[in-house]
Formats: structure tokens, C-alpha cells, sequence
């Protein structure tokens, strides 16, 4: 009778050695790997969940301010996250620049409306569709980028630092 006893003391002491070898190596740590823009996929997924979260309701309004103040926890979230949600818009506003398709439904509202919050000092007092915005909007951190070396950059204008990273 205590053999079986001795295989599930056994078999419990692996499996307490390998969930310690798991989470010291990083494999439940929350975070994913890194991937061309810089930033880690489960981050890139959690912001893509918030933007998508932000646009599920209210379905009738055709205000953008009113889809994030329906959603202020999520709003909060995106504003608090500064360096993932910036890497996610400028991924989403640079993938759809490069295939044609640009971003120019409510989802890019909502990008335009966060970047300019998360980076007012870089704030475009342009009306134009948000791809046209981001395309302007690049080429003015661009042009910083040309007249600042990389730690003024980051100091002054992180947005702007961050895009010069991903391109």
C-alpha cells in the first residue's frame, strides 16, 4: 500500500521542480517574446483588447469621445501604459500605411485622440483623417529626430524616440 503513496510523492516533486523551473525561466511570467516592433506580444495583444473594448459600445454614438468615456477604466489603462499603447498605435498606423489600407475608421480616431494625449507636445492642430494625422505626425518626429541627438530625444519628446526605435 505505500507504493503508490511514494509514486505520488514523487510525481508531486517533479511537478513542484518543473512549475519552479517555469517560472524562473520566465514561461508564466505574464510576458511574451518581443517581436519587430519592440515591444512584447502579450502587450501588443492586452492593447489591441482595450482599443477593441473601447469600440464595443456605444454602437449608436458617432462621437469618439463617447466610446472612451463609456470605457474610463480601459481609457485610464491605455493613458497609464504609455510606451506599449504608443508602439501599438504607431504599429497599426505604419502597417496600414505600408499595405495602402489606411486606418481611418473609429479604431483610428481612437488612436489619434490617445496619441495626442499621450503626446500633446508634439499635438497637430490639424484636421485631417487619423492616417493622414499619423503621416503628418511622423514626419514632424522625424524631422525632431534630425535636429536632436537620441538622448535629447528621450528627455524631451519619448514619443518621438520610441517611433525612431521602430523604424
Amino acid at each position: 500500500m505505500k507504493r503508490p503513496a511514494v509514486w505520488i510523492a514523487a510525481a508531486a516533486v517533479l511537478l513542484c521542480a518543473g512549475l519552479v523551473i517555469c517560472f524562473v525561466s520566465g514561461v508564466f511570467s505574464g510576458k511574451g517574446r518581443r517581436g519587430a516592433s519592440g515591444y512584447e506580444a502579450s502587450d501588443e495583444a492586452r492593447t489591441g483588447e482595450l482599443f477593441d473594448i473601447i469600440m464595443s459600445s456605444p454602437q449608436t454614438s458617432s462621437n469618439s469621445w463617447d466610446y472612451l468615456d463609456a470605457h474610463e477604466a480601459e481609457h485610464k489603462e491605455l493613458l497609464k501604459d504609455k510606451e506599449n499603447t504608443l508602439r501599438y498605435i504607431f504599429t497599426v498606423f505604419l502597417a496600414a500605411e505600408k499595405s495602402g489600407q489606411p486606418e481611418n475608421g473609429l479604431k483610428g480616431v481612437l488612436m489619434r485622440i490617445i496619441l495626442d494625449e499621450i503626446a500633446p507636445y508634439l499635438m497637430l492642430d490639424l484636421v485631417a483623417t487619423p492616417q493622414d494625422y499619423f503621416s503628418a505626425w511622423k514626419d514632424m518626429a522625424l524631422q525632431q529626430q534630425g535636429d536632436h541627438d537620441d538622448k535629447w530625444l528621450k528627455k524631451n519628446y519619448p514619443a518621438a524616440y520610441i517611433l525612431k526605435q521602430m523604424l
